[in-house]
């Protein structure tokens, strides 16, 4: 093959010799180089070889004539100095710049997430796939609770930020005002979650004893100079203390509002438990909120919380199967508003008192309650 540059018919050393001429030209050398290419074309229409142009210098020719064309509508190399500083043809790959390195940080972190939710899913699945002993439903296992009081904020810390409960809880508990009673209490998760300017008092109350110590320490510790909060051990169906004996009681022994999280799963007669924090409650302002897990949505995840619920009741002291829709219903209380996340197995709750000339409402479907 001949080469393109070779003596003779060739527009690739006419170019060339053009390219040298007129390099260091002000504002002719674009204009020459597409009266060049004119030529050529021109020429070779009557060449059957094209001059011997060869394809790589067809491409190189092509790309000359554009920058050629920019150059005279955005008024390009006007000078010598310019044509030096004129940045390297994207096409060249001598001139080319080198290969970005991509981060691959984020993809790690990615995959690292991935593998610890999927393990973290394949255990519960596996967990929740065993029977466990039988053990009756209206069993208390509210005793264990002792022995998991040191452990417990760190065994549900995972869980409930990952699965967003801890925002759901400050949501729930900013909504208390006035005196307010909170059952339940465990080792104080909502603490930090109060709107003191709003609460008159606060009282808390919970069966374990070394719940209701760790709830305490945290709290003072959280709001040191509150002093119009009381902490009980006792059960939230045995008689509160009076006004005359603590000034954080709400005259009358009824509250604005009462707040509790996940207290039903352990309780051994949660309607029961429910309608007597209706009676606790002021008859026509007072409200109950209440955050709970129990049935799902769906029959699947039923069947699954049905078939583990004895053994993760004796290791956590929680049934979290129960039917929290039933229960409400038979409590009497009146619903204001209910939430569900989580497959539908976690409930949020605005209840209030039924008054006394206020007839029963229907029982509840399913989506009604949804």
């Amino acid at each position: 093959m001949q080469n393109p540059f070779s003596p003779g018919p060739s527009v690739g050393a006419a170019i060339g010799f053009e390219i040298i001429i007129h390099q260091a030209d002000d504002e002719t050398f674009p204009d020459k180089v597409s009266k060049l290419m004119i030529q050529a074309r021109n020429n070779g229409s009557a060449h059957p070889i094209e001059y011997n142009v060869s394809g790589r210098l067809k491409r190189l020719l092509d790309g000359l004539e554009k920058t050629c064309a920019f150059d005279r509508r955005y008024g390009l190399h006007k000078n010598k100095t310019e044509l030096q500083k004129a940045p390297p043809s994207p096409s060249s790959p001598a001139l080319s710049s080198p290969p970005t390195t991509r981060n691959k940080a984020p993809l790690i972190v990615g995959g690292l997430l991935v593998y610890g939710f999927a393990t973290y899913a394949v255990y519960h699945y596996v967990t929740l796939s065993r029977p466990g002993p039988a053990v009756a439903q209206d069993t208390d296992t509210s005793a264990c609770y002792d022995d998991r009081a040191s452990t417990f904020d760190a065994d549900v810390a995972f869980a409930e930020k990952t699965s967003g409960m801890i925002r759901w809880r400050a949501k729930l508990v900013g909504k208390a005002y006035g005196h307010v009673l909170e059952t339940s209490v465990g080792t104080g998760r909502n603490a930090g979650f109060y709107d003191l300017s709003k609460c008159a008092s606060l009282t808390f109350v919970d069966k374990s004893a070394p719940m209701v110590q760790i709830a305490r320490d945290k709290f003072y510790a959280l709001h040191p100079t509150y002093r119009a909060a009381a902490f009980y051990t006792q059960s939230a169906r045995s008689p509160l203390p009076s006004s005359t004996t603590t000034a954080s009681s709400p005259e009358g022994g009824c509250y604005d509002t009462i707040v509790q999280t996940m207290g039903l799963c352990s309780t051994p007669e949660p309607a029961a438990l429910l309608a007597h924090l209706g009676t606790l409650a002021k008859p026509d302002t007072g409200r109950i909120l209440l955050l709970e897990h129990g049935r799902s949505h769906y029959e699947w995840v039923n069947w699954l919380l049905d078939r583990s619920a004895s053994a993760h009741a004796v290791r956590h002291g929680c049934w979290w199967n129960r039917d929290i829709r039933r229960i409400v219903a038979d409590s009497g209380l009146v619903v204001e508003r209910v939430r569900r996340r989580h497959l539908g197995t976690t409930w949020w709750l605005e209840l209030k008192p039924r008054k006394s000339d206020e007839a029963a409402a229907p029982a509840l479907g399913q989506k009604a309650m949804e």
